[in-house]
C-alpha cells in the first residue's frame, strides 16, 4: 500500500524532526523518505512540511494531517498486535533503554534474571548517557528519570532516591569535613555537567521541603559521567551530590563517607515508560510487570548496603585509616 508507506514517512518525519532520523527508524534509505513524502504532497496537493534551518517543521496543514495519520496508524498497529497476541507470548524481542550506571547496577541483573524465567525473550539493553528518543530508536520500554509528559506513552514511578553528599576519606583527611552549608561553599566539588557547558554560577540544590535552599559551589571538576564522577570523588578530587543507590556500596565500605546528611536533596523519581500500544504486547507487558514487582525492591536492598552510612562509613574510614584518629579531622558523631 503506497498511501501507507507514504503516511509511515510523513509520521516519522514529522516525530524525528529529519529526513534522515526518519529514514533510520524504518530502516530505509533517506532518498526513499524524500520520494514518498514528495508523492505524499503531489498526491494531496498541499505542502505538509517545510524545512527550517536543518530541520523539519509541520505547516498548519501537516500538524492536523500528523493527528489522523497517527491516529490510523495507532489503529493498524493495534489490529496487528492483538492478530497476533496469541502467538507473541512468552518469546520474541525487547529492546529496553536505561542510563549506564542504573543499567549496570540494577535493569541488568534484574534483565539477566527475566531470561532466566524466561528464555525464548531476547533483551536488547540500550544504555546512554542521554536522554533517548524512545520512537526513533524503537525502544520498547525504558526507566529513566522523571515522567514522560506525552499523550503517546505510559509513565509509572518505580522508585525515588534521594541526592546526597559524599567524599573520600582521603578528602576529608586533607582538607577536613564540612559541619555546615557555609563550609560546603569552601570546600571542592564536582559537579554534573551536561554537553552545554556552564551558563549559570554552579550551585546544588540541597535539602527538602521547606529546608530547601540553592547553595553556592566552587567547582573544580564537572563531568557528564557519573562513573566518571564517582571515581573522582575516590581518588579525593572533592564532594559529590549522587543519588543514594548510586554510591551505598562505597558507603558501606567507607570508600566513600557522607557528609551533612540533613541536607540530603529531593529524592529523584524514576520511572518506566512504554508506548501506550505497547500493552497489547504481550511479553511488553509481562517484562513491565516484572520491573514493577522486583526493581524497587532491588533498588532499596542495593541502598540498604549503605543504611546509616555517615555513622557506619565514619567508623569504617577510622579502622582504615590509623590517622583519622577521634578528636582528629574526622569524628564519629
Amino acid at each position: 500500500m503506497n498511501d501507507l508507506a507514504e503516511m509511515r514517512a510523513f509520521v516519522a518525519t514529522a516525530r524525528a524532526g529529519s529526513l534522515t532520523a526518519a529514514a533510520r527508524g524504518l530502516g530505509v534509505a533517506t532518498s526513499m523518505i524524500s520520494e514518498r513524502l514528495r508523492q505524499l504532497e503531489t498526491r494531496l496537493a498541499v505542502k505538509l512540511l517545510v524545512r527550517s534551518t536543518r530541520r523539519q517543521s509541520l505547516t498548519p496543514a501537516g500538524e492536523a494531517y500528523l493527528a489522523r495519520c497517527e491516529e490510523i496508524l495507532q489503529l493498524i498497529e493495534r489490529a496487528e498486535l492483538e492478530a497476533h497476541a496469541d502467538r507473541d507470548g512468552h518469546s520474541g524481542s525487547l529492546r529496553v533503554a536505561c542510563p549506564v550506571p542504573l543499567g549496570r547496577h540494577v535493569v541488568g541483573p534484574l534483565a539477566a534474571r527475566f531470561m532466566a524465567l524466561h528464555p525464548d525473550v531476547r533483551i536488547d539493553l540500550q544504555m546512554s548517557r542521554a536522554a533517548v528518543d524512545l520512537i526513533g530508536n524503537a525502544i520498547d520500554i525504558a526507566v529513566r528519570g522523571g515522567i514522560a509528559p506525552h499523550p503517546s506513552f505510559i509513565s509509572r514511578p518505580l522508585f525515588s532516591s534521594p541526592r546526597i553528599l559524599v567524599a573520600s576519606p582521603g578528602y576529608l583527611q586533607q582538607h577536613g569535613t564540612p559541619r555546615s552549608v557555609a563550609e560546603l561553599a569552601l570546600h571542592r566539588c564536582i559537579d554534573h555537567g551536561g554537553s552545554g557547558g556552564a551558563t549559570e554560577p554552579p550551585a546544588w540544590m540541597l535539602g527538602a521541603g521547606e529546608h530547601r535552599q540553592r547553595v553556592g559551589l566552587h567547582v573544580v571538576a564537572r563531568a557528564n559521567d557519573p562513573d566518571t564522577m564517582i571515581q573522582w570523588a575516590l581518588a579525593g578530587v572533592g564532594v559529590m551530590q549522587r543519588s543514594r543507590w548510586e554510591v551505598a556500596a562505597l558507603l558501606d565500605t567507607g570508600r566513600l563517607v557522607e557528609v551533612l546528611p540533613e541536607t540530603a536533596g529531593e529524592p529523584r523519581l524514576f520511572a518506566e515508560t512504554h508506548l501506550v500500544k505497547s500493552i497489547y504486547s504481550r511479553r511488553i507487558a509481562l517484562f513491565v510487570d516484572y520491573l514493577h514487582a522486583e526493581l524497587p525492591a532491588h533498588v532499596r536492598a542495593y541502598e540498604e548496603r549503605g543504611a546509616a552510612p555517615h555513622h557506619r562509613s565514619q567508623q569504617a574510614v577510622l579502622a582504615a585509616h590509623p590517622l583519622l584518629a577521634p578528636g582528629g579531622i574526622i569524628e564519629t558523631i
